[in-house]
């Protein structure tokens, strides 16, 4: 019938390059592989609009001559393998022989390249897969190639591209990964001419890590080193300090290649186990080494994805290698100077030791006073004190330590005063509007209030009773104008991935809104200044980060309901937490809340209360038959 038809050159690399060039992060990965399997000590990656509009990749590796200069850009030419059974053994990161010919034939190419030994270099143009111009050319040693109108002459590829930040951040992303698997090559990435990073090369993989996650990284993260079975285990991970609530920041790498695997993140999950908070993951940097005929790296066109002969070797490699890095780290406590933007440093004077008059200042944080507070002096600043008991508090006298200095004080009274709340309670019965008749009877595990009525026990979950009352509060007051804010005494900073970085910033205003006061603090991390009210000063970073990542994960979303699941966060962590030990008058108020708001479920939907009756408590017990 003549139904079925040969397709020509143009139109066959135009699909093959779908498949290899994905976006612009896909050619630079593409071209960093080809420089380090050149054995390049340095690379410099350029780009200007995403990517989009232009892409230069230099390196010092071995160059080429005309000759492969120009058979490069053909399908399936490697100089990587020559047989099938090379297949069984790749040790460099491209081997397939697409990369450049599906570049090339959906964008603008320019190539100078020249090996050492010889005293010319050589010049290839290639336009939409075609030879366009090849000449002698004088270069330095090495190659540089430059990417210039990406998808010019695939239309439909481009409007699928999203804006130039966000393809910049994904190129960023693969560029660090790159650099992290091989601390040996100094990488430099530019941006629109700025600089982005720029990793030393000295083999040292911690310092790559401080070059491209900052110092705070670098610091909380133990070196992890550890062999089995033949296969060895190098890199870092981090400490309790140091998580994150996704999997992001948990990077792999086999022989050098960067990969994703389930079984190496489930490994370094588990390892964790009962040492993170539900909903935290660990961070990690790890590099395994194995004999490349007990892995497949051919599995997927972008080369990410890998299949190991024995996944149980695997598994107890990062398993017990991550438990061992813990279990050989030598405990200590490294207390920083705690300053306040104003008023220099701040030290608690009496009893304490320094290292406790430190922490006690850390755990603290200036909270918004209401009505029924009590009125402070204009010189006094009011701190909840973590490391006292639930409901106390901290009057401060900042003249003490106006300008950096310490006043001793001349009496007890005037080191610091503890304000507790009222310990007069009220027993009876509710009858106010909305509110049943009660009684309260006490609290269960520190967890659950339990109160009866004439007919019913009920059970309230403390924790969800408040989170709901928060939350409610919180939508309310978001709608109005902003969610209250609290000044942190010490202010917090995280550090972020570009791409997080990028994130933050486009949505500072957003932030700002929620509580959340935020400013560019350099080498891709942000200072917090303010926080929404209530919130743990130690969850204060973590909350902004799973609220950035709300942003990153649901950017297709409708924004009400990226706001709405911001805010149940926010509620959340600044609720009564299960085990939380309550009086009697804030378990009977909160209750109160609850039944004058007639609230039955948290945010999550999870119920606020359980009810059961006086005669089936008495069925049960077999009072009644």
């Amino acid at each position: 019938m003549g139904r079925i038809q040969v397709l020509d050159r143009a139109v066959s690399e135009k699909i093959a390059a779908g498949e290899v060039v994905e976006r612009p992060s896909s050619v630079v990965k593409e071209l960093l592989e080809n420089s380090i399997d050149a054995g390049s000590t340095y690379i410099i990656v350029e780009i200007k609009n995403g990517g989009i509009s232009y892409i230069r990749v230099t390196d010092n590796g071995c160059g080429m001559d005309m000759e492969d200069a120009t058979r490069a850009f053909l399908r399936h030419a490697t100089s990587k393998i020559k047989s099938e059974a090379d297949l069984e053994s790749i040790h460099t990161l491209g081997f397939r022989g697409e990369a450049l010919c599906s570049i090339s034939a959906v964008s603008e190419v320019e190539l100078f390249t020249k090996m050492k030994e010889l005293s010319d270099g050589s010049y290839v143009k290639i336009v939409g897969g075609e030879l366009v111009e090849s000449s002698l050319a004088g270069c330095p040693d090495g190659t540089t190639i430059t990417v210039k109108n990406l998808f010019f002459n695939t239309p439909a590829r481009l409007k699928f591209l999203k804006k130039d930040s966000t393809e910049a951040g994904y190129i960023i992303d693969i560029c660090q990964k790159i650099a992290l698997s091989h601390p040996d090559i100094s990488i430099k990435l530019i941006n629109n001419g700025k600089e982005v990073f720029f990793t030393p090369g000295d083999n040292n993989l911690n310092n790559a890590i401080y070059a491209i996650y900052g110092k705070d990284f670098a610091n909380n993260m133990v070196e992890v080193n550890y062999q089995n079975k033949g296969i060895s285990l190098y890199g870092f991970v981090g400490n309790e300090k140091l998580s994150r609530p996704n999997k992001s920041m948990q990077i792999f790498f086999v022989n050098g290649r960067y990969v994703q695997n389930s079984v190496l993140s489930f490994a370094l999950s588990e390892s964790y186990k009962n040492t993170l908070m539900t909903g935290r993951f660990p961070v990690g940097v790890l590099n395994v080494k194995i004999n490349p005929l007990l892995v497949d790296v051919n599995v997927h066109p972008a080369k990410t994805e890998v299949k190991f002969a024995q996944d149980q070797d695997i598994y107890d490699l990062v398993f017990y290698g991550v438990k061992n890095a813990h279990l050989n780290q030598k405990d200590h406590l490294d207390f920083s100077d705690i300053k306040d933007a104003n008023k220099g440093a701040l030290k608690f004077v009496g009893e304490q030791t320094e290292a406790k008059q430190q922490t006690l200042f850390t755990k603290a944080r200036i909270i918004k006073e209401d009505k029924s507070a009590s009125v402070l002096r204009d010189n006094e600043l009011k701190v909840k004190d973590s490391t006292h008991q639930s409901g106390s508090f901290i009057k401060v006298d900042i003249n003490k330590f106006s300008n950096g200095e310490e006043k001793t004080p001349k009496t007890e009274d005037e080191k610091y005063t503890i304000k507790t709340r009222d310990e007069t309670w009220h027993d009876g019965l509710k009858g106010e509007a909305g509110i049943p008749d009660y009684k309260y009877v006490g609290q269960l595990f520190n967890t659950y209030i339990i109160i009866e009525t004439e007919n019913e026990m009920i059970m309230v979950d403390q924790h969800a009773a408040h989170e709901r009352l928060n939350f409610e509060k919180l939508k309310e007051e978001f709608l109005k104008k902003s969610v209250p804010a609290q000044i942190l005494m010490v202010p917090q900073v995280v550090n972020l991935t570009k791409v997080e970085m990028d994130c933050a910033n486009q949505h500072k205003d957003t932030f700002f809104k929620m509580g959340f006061e935020i400013d560019d603090f350099g080498n891709n991390s942000l200072v917090i200044r303010t926080s929404p009210c209530d919130i743990d000063f130690s969850d204060v970073g973590g909350v902004f980060i799973e609220i950035l990542n709300l942003f990153l994960n649901h950017a297709k979303e409708h924004i009400s309901n990226f706001h709405e699941e911001a805010l149940k966060m926010i509620a959340c962590k600044s609720s009564i937490k299960a085990n939380g030990i309550l009086t009697k008058e804030e378990a009977t108020r909160l209750v109160d809340d609850v039944f004058e708001k007639d609230l039955k479920s948290c945010p999550h939907g999870r119920p606020i209360m359980i009810t059961m009756t006086k005669y089936q408590i008495e069925k049960m017990f077999k009072r009644i038959v």
